[in-house]
């Protein structure tokens, strides 16, 4: 589904923040992306750059960095991002971030 002004994200969002309790529920409104680094992820999840690649997401023992697809490497890093304003993960400092107590009960349903 198209949703170019966002409304349709953040409308789901507030639904996830405010409505439902359940880590079930919040699991159905996952991307592809973000369950893929919530899965891989042992708790720290980072976010690295070099000059040659730019900036791509490492959870785990896994880097999602796509050198011949830069678009897949995009949207894995926007993952990451809506992780954050779910309230899964929490940026620490630098480019660590790590699951919230919630994204650890959510990562466990994943697997």
């Amino acid at each position: 589904m198209n949703d170019p002004t966002g409304l349709l994200s953040k409308m789901v969002e507030w639904f996830l923040k405010n409505i439902t309790g359940s880590n079930l529920a919040i699991c159905l409104f996952l991307s592809k992306e973000e369950k893929d680094i919530l899965k891989e992820a042992t708790g720290e999840i980072y976010k690295l750059s070099a000059d040659q690649t730019g900036a791509f997401v490492r959870a785990g023992n896994r880097n999602f960095y796509f050198e011949d697809n830069i678009e897949k490497t995009i949207i894995y890093n926007e993952g990451l991002d809506r992780l954050i304003r779910k309230g899964l993960v929490v940026h620490e400092f630098g480019q660590l971030f790590k699951l919230t107590s919630k994204g650890y009960r959510v990562s466990k349903k994943l697997k």
